[in-house]
């Protein structure tokens, strides 16, 4: 069995350069640790004294040596069996620390940092990204063919070039097909590297929901529904699948609208086996619906998995019937399908209508149980960009932008959010696009987790420029391991093609043990062991003291395992049968000596095991 804490913000420099021509940097960290995940009943885990101070550096200048100024103690233990703590990064590449990206695009990435290209001979329309542990890419979308509208995934490798070998000649194109008022679809990898695709598939009715899962390659599973393919009918018309989602067990939870008896649309969600058989444990017989009144047309374009293992959907609602007027709402479902009626009103947080028409476009479970949006409004005139948040319980965080919701105001441009992720340090990004009146362009938006904009991003929060020969914009945006930024999205070359950018991070090497790195000046981030109770140290880790913790080398100092399996991930064993074991930690930054101001995030996940 196993405990584990994911610490998404752990620790965070800000550093700031001597010199008349750069601004001062002068705040802490501030974001708090997170439980993200369950404890089993017989073990114990706690880091309840490793709050901001036991983990930020504060300011720090370059090219000098720093650790926390406070310990971080972490008790653990089982009270059947010998409990061993472990500790590693979630990066598994070797990169101790980074700097997070701002909106200058990587070289050696692409050309000029963006890859474009063709999935079909017509007009590609990107509604999917995902970027995988070795830093290539996935993105897929509704494709043109003569009229036919199908769903075509590109592998980028971590270069920004297409890998020629996924799918036929760098394209797969799926067997989900359908006409184009509809265009966004899911598309999630696995832990294991195989590829989940869902949207529509044609049916008896019109459409079921259907999802496809295929090897890194490109090629069909044959193992997963029938050769490849798992097919669903919901409604009695058209079902329309929009996201797909992996839980830990390995299950699946399919999410989209159907189609139903009274002719409107209803929210839906599908349980699948890992096999891609129908988990009839799912609500009833393995499907949810849910309507939020009436004759509302409900549509859920997005859904995310949630820390304690809900499901939230994110969408629109068109309601009463075909009416004019669309408002933002979420559902939230409990991990057996069923709708969770404690959040919100009776499961929905149906959101008051701000100008004449509002969506949401993407949908974040965030590590502290909030929940994160992207979402637009459009008042008549023009649209603008939103990111919002809400509490676990489905109330908007005041405290958040203006009533749970940040506006990006382009003025008299059209400017939308389609896509966010939540940074390890527990800022929100987002992407979209801005009309500067002769074009669309690219955007990145970065806010803090207050809703505050993140000026370093661009003037209030917000960068933008264009790519290719004409429109360009971005609809989903990751990050990556060493604090790279992703982003996919579409951009003008012979056709609006599917863009891939990559926006670079920097990577801070992990401390090597036995070498003078706490004085080369290259910058290093390492983790010391500054003592144990009722536990020992497991080698090669050992416990030295506060002294030997010092900003030197020392034999205390070690690198941070890169993951669960790598050696030097455990770091102490319980002595004894016993819930209260501990260990106490510094960690250390060495600061490269060129360097610009700028924030830096260490993630690490801590566990505990009992066989």
């Amino acid at each position: 069995m196993v405990g584990r804490w994911k610490i998404p913000a752990c620790l965070v420099a800000l550093l700031a350069i001597v010199a008349a021509t750069l601004p001062a940097v002068g705040r802490s960290a501030t974001s708090g640790t997170v439980v993200a995940a369950t404890v089993p009943s017989a073990t114990n885990l706690s880091l309840t004294g490793c709050g901001p101070a036991a983990r930020s550096f504060g300011v720090v200048l370059p090219g000098t040596s720093a650790t926390t100024a406070a310990p971080c103690t972490v008790t653990f233990g089982s009270s059947n069996d010998v409990a061993r703590l472990r500790m590693y990064q979630p990066d598994g590449a070797g990169v101790g620390m980074f700097r997070y990206a701002d909106a200058t695009p990587a070289a050696g990435f692409g050309t000029g940092g963006a890859n474009i290209g063709a999935a079909g001979p017509g007009t590609d329309s990107v509604t999917a990204f995902e970027v995988a542990p070795d830093g290539s890419s996935y993105v897929g979308g509704w494709s043109d063919f003569a009229g036919t509208w199908r769903m075509c995934v590109r592998h980028i490798l971590a270069n920004g070039t297409p890998d020629p070998a996924f799918g036929t000649s760098g394209v797969l194109t799926t067997r989900l097909v359908a006409p184009p008022q509809r265009y966004d679809l899911g598309l999630t990898l696995q832990p294991d590297g195989k590829l989940l695709v869902a949207g529509p598939i044609t049916g008896a009715g019109g459409f079921d929901f259907g999802v496809e899962r295929y090897s890194a390659a490109g090629v069909a599973d044959p193992t997963f529904g029938t050769a490849g393919l798992a097919q669903v009918p919901v409604g009695t018309g058209q079902d329309w699948a929009h996201d797909v989602l992996v839980r830990p067990n390995g299950t699946l939870v399919v999410t989209g609208e159907a189609n139903n008896f009274a002719g409107v649309w209803d929210l839906a969600a599908v349980g699948l086996l890992a096999n891609g058989q129908v988990d009839t444990t799912f609500g009833t017989n393995g499907i949810t619906t849910a309507n939020s009144g009436g004759t509302a047309w409900d549509f859920a374009y997005t859904a995310d998995l949630m820390p304690d293992g809900r499901i939230v959907l994110g969408g629109q609602n068109n309601g009463p019937g075909a009416s004019a007027t669309y408002t933002m709402h979420l559902l939230v479902l409990r991990a057996d399908g069923a709708v969770d009626t404690s959040f919100g009103a009776a499961g929905w947080l149906q959101f008051a209508s701000i100008g004449t028409a509002e969506g949401i476009g993407d949908v974040r479970g965030l590590a502290d149980g909030d929940i994160g949006f992207a979402a637009y409004t459009f008042n008549g005139t023009t649209y603008k960009g939103m990111i919002g948040r809400t509490s676990p319980t489905g109330v908007p965080r005041a405290s958040f932008g203006t009533g749970g919701l940040w506006t990006w105001d382009g003025g008299a441009r059209n400017t939308g959010i389609s896509g966010i992720d939540e940074l390890a340090d527990g800022r929100i990004v987002g992407a979209g696009y801005a009309f500067d009146d002769t074009a669309n362009r690219f955007a990145l938006a970065r806010i803090e987790a207050d809703g505050t904009p993140d000026a370093s991003m661009g003037p209030g929060g917000v960068a933008y420029a264009g790519v290719g020969t004409g429109n360009s914009g971005f609809n989903e945006v990751r990050e990556g391991a060493d604090g790279s930024l992703y982003a996919g999205g579409y951009a003008i070359a012979a056709n609006q093609d599917q863009l891939v950018m990559r926006f670079a991070g920097i990577p801070v090497p992990d401390h090597a043990a036995g070498v003078s790195d706490w004085n080369d000046g290259a910058g290093m981030f390492g983790a010391c062991l500054d003592s144990v109770g009722s536990s020992a140290a497991t080698a090669p880790w050992i416990a030295v003291g506060t002294a030997a913790c010092g900003p030197a080398d020392s034999a205390g100092w070690r690198p941070v395992a890169s993951t669960a399996l790598a050696a030097g991930a455990q770091v102490a064993t319980a002595t004894a049968n016993t819930t209260t074991s501990s260990a106490t930690f510094r960690f250390g930054f060495r600061v490269p000596t060129a360097q610009s101001p700028g924030r830096y995030a260490a993630p690490l996940t801590i566990d505990v095991l009992a066989p």
